[in-house]
Formats: C-alpha cells, structure tokens, sequence
C-alpha cells in the first residue's frame, strides 16, 4: 500500500511541476493556434463568396463567430457587428494581458542571463559570458546593464571600437542612473587611456566626474575632474585644466576633504589660475571640525534618560 501511494505522489508532483504545467500550456497553445488559423481561413472565405470553407477534423469556430454569421444571414447586422465589436475588445484585452506577461517574463530572463554571464567573467570563461549576455540582449535589447557588460568583455580583449560602440549604446539608454552613467563614462575613459586616444580621455573623465556630482559622490567626482584636469595639462591644454582643478576643488569641498582641496589649490596656483572667488582655506578647515553642540547635548541627555529607564526597570524587578 505504502509504494501505491508513494507511487502516485510522485507521479502527482511530476504531473503538476513546473516544467509539466508549461508543456501543456504549449499543447493548449498549439492546438489554439490551429483552431485561429483555421478560423481565419473560414471566415475570409465567408466574407468573399459568402461561403465559410468546411473546417478541417478537430477544428472548431468561436462560438461568437458562429454567432455572428448566423446573425447576417438572417439581415440581423447590428447585432452581428455588436457581437463582434464585443469579442474584438475581450481580444484585445487578453493581447494586452499577453504582452504584458511576455515583457516581464522576457526582463527576468535578461537579468538571469545577465548573472550567468557575470558569474562567466568572474571565473575567466569571456566566451561562455559572451554567449549569456548575447542571448540576454536578445531578450531585452534595450539594457543598459547588459551592453555596458558585453563592452567590457570588449575592452578586456583590446576591442576598442567594439567596447566603445556598446558603451555608447549602453549611455543612451542609462540617462535616468547616473551611477551606471558614470561608471559606463569611467569604461570609455579606460578604453580611450589604453587604445592611446589621448584627446578623448579627459572628456570622458570629466562625463564621468559630471555624473558622480548629479548623485552627490563628490570624493568620486573630485578625484574624477582631478585626473581630468591632469590629462587636460599634459596635452597642454592650460585652460581646461583650471576648469578641471576648479571643479575639483568644489567637489572636495563638499566632500569636507580638506587635504584634496589643497592640493587642487596648489595645482591652481602653479597654473596661475584667478583664486579671488575661492573661500578662504581656513574658513573652509574650520568648517571639517566645527561641531555640533546641540546635537553632542541632545546625545548626552538622551543617554541620561537611558540610564535612567534602565534602573527603574531593574528596582522594580
């Protein structure tokens, strides 16, 4: 008795998996598909002789088709359009309801594949990552995450051209995600550094260091525009690297990081730079260790009130 019913569980859990359920969606969908085709081919001939083919073996009408032609051969055509008009709109919902499904089932095989080929490049296999990425995209051409990865796949084999056109790819469609933004820029500046493309590497830099200030990552953009700006000097390009080194030291100074913004500094003295808008560097010092008083007070008596509650909780034990 025990292996009848052990029997049939497992027949049961076979019977209603996942892999199960899917193959006899296909089965309904196939044979659906061959009851629309069938039904198409009926009733185009009904609509050029008047005459509905005879459908094949096994083939069935939609009920409301059948209705509808049943309704013009009697001159009853407002209710035979009201009928169709009805079952057009019930379609056209389940098209949606469709597409839906396929949009999201379609984003979450790109971002499975996605993962399948991180995994790849993090065990040394590029090709087998190619493959996962590729099959990604063509579930989901408009990923961003997915051309910025296929560009450093590029980049990693010296494929400049081809890195670069992905990542170009990739930045059109990541201007709502300024992270991804600047660390695709941050992509293009190392494949512009090694393919020894010297004019467009700071530009890139500073596309980089510009979308790290968008999300307030000053450290990252300052140190960004710093290497910008020493790019920009060794082509000679004077001015643009004032620019650079400026924007660098307004980025440190949000940062609080005062050691950075006198290195900027320096730089912008040695490069002549106007400095008469820059704060004071000792206001600015003593702004990284000015302490909040109130707060330091609030955290004192708050911790007061603990120790309190604590006592009373325990005399009363």
């Amino acid at each position: 008795m025990g292996i009848v019913v052990t029997i049939i569980g497992a027949w049961k859990a076979w019977r209603f998996s996942k892999s199960q359920i899917v193959n006899r969606l296909f089965e309904h969908l196939n044979a659906d598909e061959k009851h629309v085709i069938e039904g198409r081919r009926s009733v185009l001939s009904y609509l050029r002789n008047g005459n509905a083919t005879p459908l094949r073996r096994g083939v069935e009408l939609h009920t409301n088709i059948k209705k509808a032609i049943q309704l013009v051969a009697v001159d009853r055509h407002v209710e035979a359009e009201e009928v169709l008009n009805g079952f057009a709109l019930y379609l056209r919902g389940s098209a949606e309801v469709g597409r839906r499904h396929t949009d999201v089932a379609s984003q979450q095989a790109a971002t499975i594949l996605l993962f399948a080929g991180h995994v790849a490049k993090q065990r040394k296999d590029p090709p087998s990552a190619r493959k996962a990425l590729e099959e990604a995209l063509e579930h989901c051409p408009d990923d961003a995450e997915v051309l910025r990865s296929i560009g450093e796949i590029d980049l990693r084999a010296n494929r400049f051209p081809e890195a670069q056109r992905n990542f170009d790819a990739a930045l059109a469609l990541s201007l709502q995600d300024k992270r991804l933004e600047a660390e695709i820029w941050s992509l293009k500046a190392e494949a512009h550094q090694l393919s020894g493309d010297t004019r467009a590497y700071p530009n890139a830099l500073l596309g980089c260091a510009a979308a790290y200030a968008e999300i307030d990552e000053d450290g990252m953009a300052g140190d960004t525009y710093a290497r910008a700006g020493d790019a920009q000097l060794s082509l000679r390009h004077t001015k643009r690297a004032r620019q650079s080194y400026r924007s660098a030291f307004d980025c440190y100074r949000r940062a609080r990081n005062v050691q950075r913004m006198a290195a900027m500094r320096d730089r912008l003295v040695s490069l002549k730079a106007d400095l008469s808008d820059l704060p004071p560097f000792e206001e600015t010092a003593s702004r990284q260790w000015k302490v909040s008083w109130p707060a330091v007070r609030l955290a004192v008596e708050l911790s007061i009130l603990a120790v309190a509650a604590g006592l009373f909780y325990f005399n009363l034990r």
